[in-house]
């Protein structure tokens, strides 16, 4: 396999090299995983308590949301997930709505570059 195969994501601010790294080098696992987590069902219940304004939820499915996003190098995710989970810690719902436009965003960026792979 080819790393370029990952330029987008790189370009779009993945740590591809520190990804890898945790992976063993092994680019078929990581790719294996990058698709998983395209297809993955908690972003679409973020949204969810994200609309119903359920702090609870919001917190419980950002915080796997960034350990996922860490874990495979989606760099601008977990900074966006690390927000969100530090702002619901802080019971700071506006903050919350200021950034879910971002996330949101970065997150069809991200899927779009995914599910191309």
């Amino acid at each position: 396999m080819s790393l370029e195969k990952f330029d987008p994501l790189k370009k779009a601010g993945a740590d591809i090299s520190g990804s890898l790294a945790r992976f063993c080098q092994n680019e078929e696992m990581y790719l294996k995983f990058l698709k998983m987590f395209s297809a993955n069902e908690e972003m679409p219940l973020l949204q969810i308590a994200l609309k119903e304004e359920n702090l609870q939820d919001i917190i419980t499915y950002a915080h796997t949301l960034k350990g996922v996003s860490g874990n495979l190098g989606l760099t601008p995710l977990f900074e966006l997930y690390s927000s969100i989970v530090n702002s619901g810690r802080a019971n700071d719902l506006t903050k919350i709505k200021e950034i879910e436009p971002q996330l949101t965003a970065r997150y069809k960026e991200f899927d779009k570059i995914l599910k191309q792979l």
